[in-house]
């Protein structure tokens, strides 16, 4: 008898019940289950089921095709491999496996004896993607070490924990998967030795692997002298070499060879900590620095700058001139060179009335002379610069020789200078007297806006004609002092006068000061000097114990006087109605302030119409008659001034006149055209005249009114020209928006409008068809023919200014 048996995957599994006992343990044992014992089996039962779950004994197949590249990014590589089957030897399915399991090395597995499983178990784990449906393309990246050569295997585990052989390559051993990863090794054995010159340091390293690089390769050095250079991100902070040496990087070299560099031109006996790196010409790529004592890599990558003592060499050109001021003397030399390598820190100068010479060429004893001047200039200027100072405090009346050593900021001392050593070279020099001006007097002048100034003209014993000036001025405060002096502005900010040169010593000199605002109070102050290379300058002094320029300041003469007329006075039509630009140049002032405004005229009639009062009396007679406007502000003299005079009858001829006030209130004469009559500036605001005289009387015929105006001027206006006349039975029309609300002529009549006639002639209009014994109100404008807007007159109707009445 057949019973059916359901199997995992297998429809239902048929068995003979006689054979049932035979294999049932084995059966069983296969199914991981414990079914009821066969006695317990009903004999007479016609079928029995037997619910199995086979357990997965089938490993994932081995990847056949690990595969590994390097990227385009240094110590980047890129593997692939296709997604095993979960179950080897069966059907294949689309079930993944649950994980792979990737491993890395720089050996292979050749280098372990051939041993896939020492290998896989000394290599390193790294991190692989989701496992994918069995045939898809998987991928995994990694970032590893630059210039680098890795070894790699792969297996894969399924959900029932077991795991597959080692990839196909992996298990040849000789196929191994293998990627040269690119980039460049970072060096790790920098070492850095005190060199065998002052100021050198010796480095060494060993060249590092590189794959893929674009040459030429070059080595990039970064330096400190204050701490370790430890990571890559501290050494793109550091500084490069170039900032401490003018030692050039040795190119780079062929990988493994061991490279010696000396630094040189470092400060001796300072530690200074080393990185490199070496760089390629292509995106490119760097080596990474890092710096561990801990790991022992690069731990030896500082070491102190070699000191041999040297002295500086001695200064060869120490040169001595008068000063720039009073007891002054002007010492220039070149910064010398310094075999220790390090910087010159500071220079020692000494003075004295007596020569090496004197002393009979013992420059020694004469720089140790306790009756020298000492004068210490500190100065770190490289060799080769050329460097001067002025000392003060020389008496006039000797010679003073000077002589000069250097020091270095370990404190090595140079000999002092080669001229001193010789003895009859020795610089020298006598300072340049200059004796102060010391009775300095200022006075009001003659002229608005000038004050005297008076001085004796002090000695001129050592100075160099010609001799000249420089005067300062201050109206806020008295100068008191050099200090003050310098802080002070020269005459040129407050005056055009030009400074005299120094005259005859002894005399007293005499200098008018002009242009100044009058009322104003002036403190003055003046140094002399002279025509040297090198300018020997007085000092200013002012006090009362001993009286010195005591009296230096004055106010500023003022002498009432007319402005300037306005000159470059025009006129011409304005942009809107009834306006006229206006424009001229600001004018100067001989009382020598401010211009405050200006008052422009304008009149219908012109100047030339007043004649019968005298041509003097005529522009005045015009003035009084013409209206006026006031401008201000006004602009500095020379400036271009405009203005619009608007609110003008359009069309009408006007003439203008224009008259300057300054801050005292004096006004200038009216501009030169006005004077002049003839000349006097016009101009014809814009816009249309206004109709001011029309007159409405009873027609000839039955239910007629005629018209009479007269026919406005215009300027700029756009031909052609129409009339828009307007009536009312009920009220007169008194102006211009009762005009636009009042009905226009054809609501009474047919009669036309007539056509615009010649400006300033008289024109009529007879309208007929009016309604008998019906009083009507007129009232007329004009416009041009612009667009979009049309430019147009005013209607007013006033019968006590008799307009339109």
């Amino acid at each position: 008898m057949n019973r059916d048996i359901p199997g995992k995957g297998l429809g239902k599994i048929l068995f003979p019940l006689k054979t049932v006992a035979i294999g049932l343990a084995a059966w069983l044992a296969f199914a991981c289950w414990s079914p009821p014992p066969v006695s317990a089996l009903d004999p007479d039962s016609a079928s029995f089921v037997i619910g199995v779950s086979p357990a997965d004994i089938y490993p994932p197949e081995n990847i056949t095709d690990l595969r590994g590249v390097p990227s385009g990014i240094a110590g980047q590589a890129v593997l692939q491999w296709t997604a095993p089957v979960e179950s080897s030897g069966v059907v294949p399915t689309s079930v993944a496996v649950v994980e792979y399991d990737l491993r890395l090395a720089t050996f292979s597995i050749a280098d372990v004896g051939a041993s896939t499983t020492t290998w896989f178990a000394a290599a390193s784990s790294m991190t692989t993607p989701t496992p994918a449906t069995p045939g898809v393309t998987q991928f995994a990246i990694t970032s590893l070490e630059p210039a680098t050569t890795y070894y790699f295997a792969i297996r894969s585990r399924d959900d029932a924990n077991l795991e597959s052989e080692l990839d196909v390559d992996a298990l040849a051993v000789v196929t191994q998967t293998t990627v040269g990863v690119k980039g460049i090794q970072g060096i790790t054995d920098l070492t850095a030795l005190t060199g065998s010159d002052s100021g050198e340091i010796d480095l060494s390293w060993t060249s590092p692997s590189v794959i893929g690089d674009v040459a030429p390769l070059f080595y990039d050095f970064r330096v400190s002298s204050s701490a370790n250079i430890l990571t890559d991100a501290e050494f793109t902070l550091a500084a490069p070499l170039s900032a401490v040496s003018p030692s050039t990087p040795i190119a780079g070299g062929t990988p493994g060879l061991a490279r010696i560099f000396t630094v040189t031109g470092l400060t001796p006996a300072v530690t200074y900590y080393f990185a490199v790196s070496e760089t390629d010409s292509g995106v490119p790529f760097t080596g990474i620095w890092r710096s561990s004592a801990a790991l022992d890599i690069n731990a030896f990558n500082s070491a102190r700058a070699s000191f041999i003592p040297n002295p500086a060499e001695a200064i060869t050109n120490l040169s001595a001139l008068p000063g720039i001021k009073s007891g002054g003397i002007r010492l220039a030399w070149t910064a010398p060179r310094n075999l220790n390598g390090v910087a010159i820190d500071r220079y020692e100068i000494h003075s004295n009335t007596t020569s090496v010479a004197d002393l009979g060429g013992d420059f020694n004893a004469w720089f140790n002379l306790s009756t020298s001047t000492r004068t210490f200039l500190p100065d770190i200027s490289a060799p080769g610069v050329t460097l001067s100072t002025e000392i003060g405090g020389h008496s006039p009346l000797y010679e003073h020789f000077f002589g000069i050593v250097s020091y270095d900021i370990t404190g090595q001392v140079s000999p002092i200078d080669l001229l001193a050593q010789v003895g009859a070279t020795q610089a020298r020099s006598f300072s340049r007297p200059a004796p102060p001006v010391i009775n300095l007097s200022a006075f009001p002048g003659i002229d608005s806006g000038s004050i005297r100034l008076a001085w004796t003209i002090p000695s001129a014993l050592g100075l160099t004609d010609p001799r000249g000036y420089d005067i300062r001025v201050s109206s806020l405060a008295n100068i008191n002092d050099d200090v003050a002096f310098d802080a002070a502005q020269p005459l040129s900010n407050f005056s055009p006068s030009p400074i005299p040169t120094a005259g005859t010593p002894g005399d007293t000199q005499i200098f008018i000061v002009r242009e100044l605002v009058p009322t104003a109070t002036y403190y003055f102050a003046m140094r002399i000097f002279d025509s040297n290379p090198f300018p020997v300058q007085s000092v200013w002094v002012r006090g009362f114990a001993p009286p010195a320029n005591t009296v230096n300041f004055s106010t500023a003469t003022f002498v009432p006087r007319d402005p300037d007329p306005t000159t470059g006075f025009t006129a011409v039509t304005g942009q809107s109605r009834g306006e006229v630009d206006l424009s001229w140049t600001a004018p100067l002032n001989q009382n020598f302030v401010q211009i405050s405004s200006y008052v422009i005229f304008a009149a219908t009639n012109n100047a030339e119409e007043f004649l019968p009062l005298g041509a003097a009396n005529a522009p005045a007679g015009w003035q009084a008659v013409a209206s006026s406007r006031v401008y201000s502000p006004a602009s500095e003299p020379g400036a271009d001034e405009t203005f619009t005079f608007d609110n003008l009858t359009p069309g009408v001829e006007y003439f203008f006149g224009i008259r300057s006030i300054d801050i005292f209130g004096e006004i200038s004469p009216l501009d030169p055209d006005t004077v002049n009559l003839s000349t006097q500036k016009k101009a014809v605001p814009f816009g249309i005249q206004d109709i001011r005289d029309l007159k409405a009387s009873t027609g000839t015929l039955a239910g007629s009114i005629s018209l009479t105006w007269t026919t406005p001027r215009h300027k700029d206006q756009v031909p052609t020209f129409s009339y828009d006349i307007r009536a009312s039975t009920l009220a007169n029309i008194i102006n211009d928006a009762q005009f636009d609300a009042a009905q226009p002529l054809s609501a009474f009549t047919g009669t036309p409008t007539k056509a615009f006639g010649s400006p300033g002639f008289g024109d009529a209009l007879q309208i007929t068809g009016l309604e008998i014994f019906t009083t009507y109100y007129f009232a007329i404008r004009v416009e041009d023919s612009s667009s979009p807007t049309k430019n147009r007159n005013v209607w007013v109707q006033n019968s006590a200014l008799k307009i339109n009445t």
